[in-house]
């Protein structure tokens, strides 16, 4: 008898446990309906007394959060929380301008969407946010455990200006080209805020008034394509509409003058 054959769609090991915040029934039921037929463990709420209450007698993996909720904003509730180690946070609402999306990224999310989304497109969310979390282990201090054996305090992105090694929160590494190390050590200082055309620009020696931007254009979606191929996730780079590019995860930029115990071995 043949072995039977596994799809793409392999059920996680472990399985996601996501809380929905929405306070409209209909979308919220059809979130939670949806991420359990994915095999996703999914609990739904429709009020942020609600979803305090839950949390005080359960523990999730990632919140699905609205902003607009009856008895208060979001966002708020989001920056009281104690921790969010380890537990990923996507936020989904009606709110869309690029400061509104920037605020919320600023205030913990890891992805930040404008309704109507998918279903589908949720669904991966998740998943892909759930093995992102879980790809390293916990050092008993709360630190990530890196592909080394040393720790880093938290796992975030990491680009080396003496390398140009760019490290992903997985631990996986990638060797930068010039003009790649240029822009990513300009959008990295400090990750979260807008840099402007005129900035992304001169971060490649160019002049504003004679470059051509789809240059970056193109550099940016090439570095996309090498990132999902060597580091196994999406680079955070957000094209921010007639203002320029944001870092939307954290990240930071070190000046280590000497290689790692690996790069030595090599």
């Amino acid at each position: 008898m043949k072995p039977a054959v596994t799809s793409n769609t392999t059920l996680l090991v472990e399985r996601a446990r996501v809380l929905v915040v929405e306070d409209e029934p209909d979308l919220r039921e059809a979130i939670v309906a949806y991420l359990t037929l994915e095999a996703i463990d999914a609990v739904g709420v429709g009020s942020l007394a609600e979803a305090e209450a839950w949390r005080m007698q359960h523990d999730f993996d990632i919140l699905i959060l609205d902003l607009g909720l009856p008895d208060g904003d979001g966002l708020q509730w989001l920056e009281t929380l104690p921790t969010l180690d380890r537990r990923g946070v996507l936020v989904l609402t009606a709110r869309g301008t690029p400061a509104q999306r920037i605020t919320g990224l600023r205030a913990g999310a890891d992805a930040y969407l404008v309704k109507p989304v998918a279903l589908e497109e949720l669904s991966l969310h998740v998943r892909k946010l759930f093995a992102r979390l879980h790809t390293a282990p916990i050092h008993a201090s709360g630190h990530a455990v890196t592909g080394t054996g040393s720790l880093s305090s938290p796992a975030t992105w990491q680009l080396n200006a003496k390398t140009w090694m760019l490290t992903a929160p997985n631990g996986r590494t990638l060797l930068l080209k010039h003009s790649e190390r240029l822009l990513l050590q300009a959008l990295l200082s400090p990750a979260g805020e807008v840099l402007s055309k005129k900035r992304v620009i001169e971060s490649q020696g160019g002049n504003s008034d004679a470059f051509d931007y789809r240059r970056i254009e193109t550099l940016v979606r090439r570095l996309r394509i090498r990132c999902r191929e060597s580091l196994d996730t999406e680079l955070p780079v957000q094209t921010i509409y007639g203002r320029g590019l944001a870092f939307t995860e954290s990240g930071a930029v070190v000046h280590d003058t000497e290689l790692s115990g690996a790069s030595r071995r090599r």
